[in-house]
């Protein structure tokens, strides 16, 4: 069984982005986005004894390897959305998307 059936991810990140949404309060722009970072960040606090047993860093910079949860995530999310795996069935919808780099120099 691979990672993403054993931990149930899907599930725990659908619970993510809906406490994430509720936390909006209401912003005119509707639900925020969530990058795989901090998805990444909110299974780790969330989920403890998950993550320890995934044995993956979070990631980041100068994390010393390529092998990271947030790559993970953000690898199996791109794949899934791409193929139309990820089914919520909360209304919870999962979609990918990324910045322009059009006059972006920097971000953190």
């Amino acid at each position: 069984m691979n990672i993403w059936e054993k931990f149930d991810v899907e599930k725990k990140i659908v619970e993510i982005l809906e406490r994430s949404a509720g936390d909006d309060g209401g912003h005119h722009f509707g639900t925020p986005f969530m990058t795989a970072y901090q998805i990444a960040i909110a299974f780790a606090e969330r989920y403890p004894e998950a993550f320890a047993s995934i044995g993956k860093p979070i990631g980041g910079r100068n994390v010393g390897q390529h092998d990271s949860l947030s790559r993970y995530l953000a690898n199996q999310l791109s794949q899934r959305i791409k193929r139309g795996d990820i089914v919520t069935k909360s209304g919870c919808t999962i979609e990918g998307g990324f910045l322009s780099n059009v006059c972006l120099h920097d971000i953190s």
